[in-house]
């Protein structure tokens, strides 16, 4: 191999090593993720509830829906973009993802069950 093929490969190696260590490690921690995606499941599930002259019954008021999300990640303090980014992380790490779903199930279930305050 001549010296140009050398640092070709290097480079190559260097570059696609960064870029998976960076996939790897900057992702929101899976329970934080768990915590992150019941909220925002809670919010979306909400938004349907949330009723104005505007929006028909059973469907999402996306106004709201937006200011949820904002007020989710103000309180885990991350921004859309991390979330995104760690949701494709997850997305690529199958069994992570089903694991928090999986986990997800029993506290949402659990939520649902108590009684409902009558308004």
């Amino acid at each position: 191999m001549n010296v140009r093929s050398v640092i070709i490969v290097t480079t190559l190696f260097l570059f696609a090593w960064s870029c998976k260590s960076k996939s790897t490690s900057d992702h929101i921690p899976r329970q934080t993720m768990q915590h992150l995606l019941t909220d925002i499941t809670l919010a979306e599930s909400y938004s349907i509830s949330v009723k104005d002259t505007s929006h028909k019954e059973g469907t999402k008021n996306m106004d709201s829906l937006a200011g949820f999300y904002l007020d989710v990640f103000a309180h885990y303090k991350v921004t859309q973009e991390q979330f995104d980014a760690s949701l494709d992380w997850y997305k690529d790490h199958p069994e992570e993802l089903d694991s928090i779903y999986s986990d997800m199930i029993p506290v949402i279930a659990a939520m649902q069950s108590r009684p409902q305050l009558k308004k």
